[in-house]
């Protein structure tokens, strides 16, 4: 049977790799939102800010299942060292979920933005 190493610190690691990934996917969003601007073709336009609504639901699966993962861990880790704050480490997926709900409502409203101007024109 093999043996795996149980190093709560990498762990830890993930759960930061992925909030920076859901910052930079939004962030990247959001970019690629303004930059659609710069663009006179319509269906190019159109298919630019489609890109950025997909990359900003990766942002928001970012947030749901790296914060998944790492509750999954802790309640699976009853008995970890002394020098781990697990009870601030339980708080941490709150920043996921704020930050997920917050770009869901950016998204949201934008799609609605965007299919109002494209019905209209």
């Amino acid at each position: 049977m093999k043996s795996y190493s149980n190093n709560p610190h990498t762990v830890y690691n993930g759960m930061a790799s992925s909030q920076r990934n859901m910052f930079v996917t939004a962030t990247l969003a959001t970019a690629l939102i303004k930059f659609s601007d710069t663009f006179d073709d319509k269906l190019v336009k159109f298919n630019i800010k489609i890109i950025s609504l997909i990359i900003f639901m990766m942002s928001i699966y970012f947030a749901i299942s790296s914060s998944y993962d790492f509750l999954y861990y802790l309640n699976k880790n009853e008995n970890l060292p002394d020098n781990i704050p697990k009870n601030n480490w339980y708080k941490l997926r709150y920043i996921n979920y704020i930050f997920g709900l917050l770009i869901f409502y950016i998204a949201y409203n934008y799609f609605i933005q965007i299919t109002n101007i494209e019905i209209k024109n």
